[in-house]
């Protein structure tokens, strides 16, 4: 071929499925909608059972930050991520503290839980993302008062210099980790994850070697696949996965 075509075969650049996929999030009626939001109030909390890395079972908080979002989002992201929806580019860390303390009111200051899970639609220990007063007084504040906190991250923002980091300040919380697939072609043309199931390990070791808990999410199904490849794939992943000691999966 003299030159690459595009998706319509017209010579032009070629475009990205993902890419069409998440145009929806740049339509200006959706950009209304997202900064229509209060910035000082989270996206959602609610309560759930859960289990601690003990067995014991216990009620958990779960808080959905409207953070900036994810930084693998701004420059590609995931093919299947809703998350966009909600996220404001204008949020502080006046914003974010604010959340907390909204959080902490509806939720009757965790009375009864056992647990916080703090999602922020990214990275929680990203410095591009949340800024890092706001990560340090959310892992001390948890840890001082006996939470377990369940936190979320892309393997590839997972550095040395930031797992301790994490670690001096709440040890032995949860890092959770959407793998998504144990497959390295779903990860790059199915999910355009960012990463390789190489990181996905760097990763986990890193988690361990600082006294982290890990999880790990796979998803049913991605996009782009049938019931039968997936159900494959699946099944040959969980099995390699389940090789790694001290891995909790959960299947999304």
């Amino acid at each position: 071929m003299a030159q690459a075509s595009g998706m319509l075969g017209d010579g032009s650049k070629a475009v990205k499925v993902h890419h069409l996929v998440k145009a929806p999030e740049n339509t200006p009626e959706s950009v209304r909608r997202r900064e229509s939001w209060d910035a000082t109030e989270p996206a959602t909390v609610y309560k759930t059972p859960e289990i601690l890395p003990d067995g014991t079972h216990c009620t958990a908080a779960t808080v959905i930050f409207r953070t900036r979002g994810c930084a693998w989002w701004w420059k590609s992201g995931c093919t299947f991520c809703g998350y966009f929806n909600d996220v404001r580019d204008d949020v502080t860390a006046d914003d974010l503290f604010a959340q907390w303390d909204e959080a902490k009111l509806r939720l009757d200051d965790f009375e009864g839980c056992s647990m916080v899970k703090v999602y922020t639609s990214g990275t929680f220990f990203e410095d591009r993302e949340n800024p890092p007063e706001w990560q340090e007084a959310i892992l001390k504040e948890t840890y001082e008062r006996g939470l377990h906190l369940v936190i979320e991250a892309q393997a590839q923002m997972c550095t040395p210099e930031k797992i301790a980091w994490v670690a001096e300040r709440h040890p032995g919380c949860t890092v959770a980790i959407g793998l998504e697939a144990y497959d390295d072609a779903v990860l790059r043309f199915h999910v355009n994850k960012g990463f390789s199931t190489k990181q996905w390990h760097r990763s986990i070791d890193m988690l361990r070697e600082n006294g982290l808990r890990v999880k790990t999410y796979l998803l049913f199904k991605p996009p782009f696949m049938s019931e039968g490849d997936r159900l494959s794939s699946l099944a040959s992943g969980s099995a390699r996965s389940r090789r790694c000691p001290k891995t909790s999966r959960s299947t999304r």
